[in-house]
């Protein structure tokens, strides 16, 4: 199933046809994103810009604190797509870019850079830095558990001790 949907799913059937509402998709991003932590997310946009307007761009939250515009397609022939030539339009991805106050880059010509790729690979910090979490709290279960099974061969040898029998007890016979 996963092979099909990456290799050979017609979009037209995985997706309402038409033009891609690119506005309309950033709007939500940024709905999505706002109650999130200031300075914790990437807001990435793949597009040929085609089809956005020239006015109305959200305002992006606090907790996007980067903003990269890869532009995709072909820049000079493009694909027949909803009754018209579709192609990437650098130009209206650059004001895009501006207007979000991100980066923009052109994936056709080359790979993201790498100084790209470092800022987005940074871990966004904690809400609190000295929060107890799963992680910690994971940390101490395993050595707690450690530190028992440790312990249990010292304590099998002090319970384990044979302590010598009452004078009055009958001798024990071995085979």
């Amino acid at each position: 199933i996963v092979r099909n949907i990456l290799n050979d799913l017609p979009l037209d059937q995985a997706f309402d046809i038409g033009k891609t509402r690119i506005l309309d998709g950033l709007q939500l991003a940024a709905e999505i994103a706002k109650p999130w932590q200031p300075g914790s997310t990437a807001l990435i946009l793949a597009t040929d810009g085609d089809t956005v307007p020239d006015t109305g761009m959200p305002a992006l939250p606090r907790s996007i604190s980067q903003t990269l515009i890869i532009g995709v397609g072909d820049t000079r022939s493009g694909r027949f797509i909803d009754g018209h030539q579709s192609r990437q339009d650098a130009s209206t991805l650059r004001q895009i870019a501006g207007r979000l106050q991100g980066a923009y880059h052109d994936a056709n010509r080359s790979h993201l850079p790498s100084a790209h790729l470092t800022q987005l690979a940074r871990v966004a910090p904690l809400a609190r830095p000295n929060a107890v979490g799963r992680r910690e709290l994971a940390l101490g279960a395993f050595a707690l558990g450690a530190c028992i099974l440790a312990g249990l061969p010292i304590a099998l040898a002090l319970i384990g001790v044979p302590r010598p029998l009452p004078a009055d007890s009958p001798p024990i016979h071995s085979p």
